[in-house]
């Protein structure tokens, strides 16, 4: 399977877009700390250390976003001699690229989930859901495993993991400083929702043009890998029409950037409260910018064009 140079470029860009927006961040902290600090009579040179902490809290949620994700799906690790085939499958794929044979982890809920995590190629991990098990078939599953060990291949889940954290950690920060009706809301709570906001939008931004790239990315690498783009086509419209659970797993911010389809919900930006008026088509120009995923219908129309072009597994 070829090296994508243009999903290379995409997760560099996105790197560093998302080191800058935290820099940008960090100093706007900074100065709003400093600010109150001069008002209430104390020591400015705290701020900068207010920042400091921020940054650790930040390192920390990377680490916990790269080792967390599977305990909080409550996945478990599937030996091999439990589901043979499923392992012969897998090994097979990620020998066929070149990989070292990634972990297998099942989730316990009917949910369809397929989704790979890690922050390298040999500590990697394809996540299935029990539901996505029972609604493909033999050749539906193989492609769908095959994307995501073209993930794997191209090094993006790695990317993804990291550049996601940010993402979470702001949507959290905001969530926590919410503005509140009451009169007794601290200013500070409207001035640290308002940063977390904007962080959140551009980080989600950049996630999100990285995020489509990689679906694409992989969906080629999966036909390659198995010939067979009309599986994978099956798969996706499969997955497409499965009804959503009230409580989808999926909705997650990680998890459905993850996923080899996310959910109906939980893909953009939340900008619901910003759509009338207006401003209303450019909040939803912005929702469409925040996208982890194309529409199902795009990637089926690629897939057509794939198998008509022959791309298939005797490409290099």
């Amino acid at each position: 399977m070829k090296t994508d140079t243009s999903l290379s470029l995409r997760m560099g860009l996105t790197v560093f877009v998302l080191l800058g927006l935290l820099v940008v961040a960090v100093l706007a902290i900074t100065g709003f700390f400093a600010a109150v600090f001069a008002v209430v009579g104390y020591p400015i040179t705290f701020a900068p250390v207010l920042a400091l902490v921020f940054v650790g809290g930040v390192a920390l949620w990377e680490h916990y976003m790269g080792l967390g994700l599977l305990d909080r799906l409550a996945a478990y690790e599937e030996k091999p001699e439990q589901r043979p085939e499923l392992s012969r499958t897998v090994s097979a794929l990620a020998s066929q690229v070149g990989i070292p044979m990634p972990t297998i982890a099942l989730v316990d809920t009917d949910e369809p989930i397929a989704l790979t995590t890690g922050l390298s190629q040999s500590n990697a991990t394809i996540v299935l859901s029990q539901g996505i098990l029972d609604r493909l078939d033999g050749d539906e599953l193989r492609a769908v495993l095959a994307h995501e060990v073209a993930h794997i291949a191209n090094s993006d889940a790695a990317v993804m993991t990291v550049a996601l954290a940010p993402v979470v950690l702001a949507d959290h920060i905001q969530s926590l400083s919410t503005p509140q009706q009451s009169s007794d809301q601290h200013p500070a709570g409207s001035v640290i929702y308002g940063l977390a906001t904007t962080f959140e939008l551009g980080a989600r931004i950049a996630v999100g043009n990285l995020s489509r790239a990689r679906e694409f990315a992989a969906d080629r690498g999966a036909v390659t890998i198995t010939g067979d783009a009309a599986a994978l086509a099956s798969a996706l419209r499969t997955l497409e029409g499965t009804e959503i659970p009230e409580t989808d797993l999926r909705e997650r911010t990680d998890v459905a950037a993850l996923s080899v389809v996310a959910g109906q919900r939980g893909v953009t930006a939340d900008l619901s409260g910003l759509r009338r008026g207006y401003f209303g088509s450019v909040f939803r120009y912005l929702e469409d910018l925040t996208r982890t995923h194309p529409p199902v219908k795009e990637r089926l129309e690629r897939l057509t064009a794939l198998d008509r072009d022959g791309i298939g597994a005797s490409e290099e």
